[in-house]
């Protein structure tokens, strides 16, 4: 049972170091963005939302519009209309110092303990 707790401590860690805010935080403006935006159109609010959380993880328009499979003029607007800035999202160390983040919180719950 032990393990399985440990399993889902570093998933948690992983995932919330990959934000530029805590969690809980972008999903209340995820919310109160997507009521401003009140969007009509099927499939509108999957643009919206990969727009909104590809901008809060650190990404720049181009990376979200790829990573998501994102129509890029649609994806544009959006980001202007949650007037993200327009070289927004960028961050220099994204992928190393989310590593090194998980890597240092797991050995913060491990201290002492032998790990193989």
């Amino acid at each position: 049972m032990s393990e399985n707790h440990e399993v889902v401590e570093d998933q948690n860690q992983e995932e919330n170091s990959q934000w530029k805010l805590p969690f809980h935080e972008v999903e209340k403006l995820h919310d109160e963005a997507m009521k401003k935006l009140g969007l009509l159109e099927e499939g509108m609010e999957r643009i919206a939302s990969a727009v909104f959380f590809g901008y809060h993880k650190g990404w720049n328009l181009a990376k979200t519009v790829k990573y998501y499979s994102l129509p890029k003029d649609i994806a544009k607007s959006l980001w202007s209309k949650f007037n993200f800035p327009e070289k927004g999202g960028e961050q220099i160390v994204t992928k190393t110092r989310s590593k090194q983040d998980v890597i240092v919180g797991f050995l913060r719950t491990n201290v002492g303990k032998v790990i193989t």
